[in-house]
């Protein structure tokens, strides 16, 4: 829903977590809460590294896009490819 955002607002900035450990139900900054508190939280959303922006490059935004895309959902990761290759065929 963010990236979404993002396409349609370029001005928009989405911020995500990043977890030390990869888990199923780890998803948003609430989990990132519950499991390593309150500072990592603050911390990470002051933080640079984990901003997503999306390229002016056609290219290189589908390719940002399909890198946070859930794999588990194989239906949206392949629709993310076919753009991505769309994007590179142009």
């Amino acid at each position: 829903m963010g990236i979404e955002i993002m396409k349609k607002f370029p001005s928009v900035r989405c911020t995500r977590p990043i977890f030390p450990t990869i888990e199923d139900s780890q998803s948003d900054f609430n989990d990132l809460y519950v499991n390593f508190g309150q500072n990592e939280t603050s911390r990470q959303l002051r933080a640079n590294e984990n901003r997503f922006r999306i390229s002016d490059n056609s290219l290189d935004a589908e390719l940002g896009l399909l890198s946070v895309v859930e794999t588990k959902n194989q239906k949206k990761f392949r629709q993310q490819l076919n753009k991505c290759i769309d994007a590179g065929m142009t």
